[in-house]
């Protein structure tokens, strides 16, 4: 899911930039999935601790516990989410502006990473925790929520 959206974001900043695809490109794109997959599966992982925190504490969860949960474990991830795009935007930018030597090679790599961090940022800190909400909405009403494997009990 994560990688579908990014790899949008990137499609379109390539079509912006009205140039051939080219292997710098591709390489661009590359490079910025493997930055995106890793912040969703952090996010992942945080969202699961949240939940697994109430889930460990003995009491019936509520759709609404549920939900305070999903967002508590979104808002963690939150800054050093909006840190990472905010210093690869400031890092990047300045080269898809640049006119002098070397841009020409440079922008084809900036274009797809920056187009990418802008929709990974939207997926990950809205999306995933949406979509982590609605499973396990679905499993509650199952009644098959347990505490995940992915962390210890504390």
């Amino acid at each position: 899911m994560n990688e579908v959206g990014t790899f949008e974001g990137q499609l379109q900043a390539v079509k912006k930039r009205v140039s051939d695809k080219t292997y710098i490109e591709i390489r661009g794109c590359n490079v910025g999935q493997n930055v995106f997959v890793q912040t969703g599966v952090v996010m992942v992982v945080y969202l699961h601790e949240a939940l697994d925190k109430r889930l460990r504490s003995g009491e019936t969860l509520t759709e609404r516990d549920l939900l305070e949960a999903t967002v508590s474990g979104s808002v963690l991830r939150l800054r050093p989410k909006l840190m990472t795009v905010s210093v690869v935007m400031a890092a990047l930018l300045p080269i898809l502006w640049s006119t002098g030597v070397g841009s020409d090679v440079m922008k084809p790599i900036a274009a797809p990473i920056v187009g990418g961090m802008v929709t990974s940022a939207i997926h990950v800190l809205v999306v995933t925790p949406v979509i982590f909400f609605i499973m396990k909405r679905r499993a509650l009403r199952k009644g098959a929520l347990r505490p995940s494997a992915m962390t210890s009990p504390v």
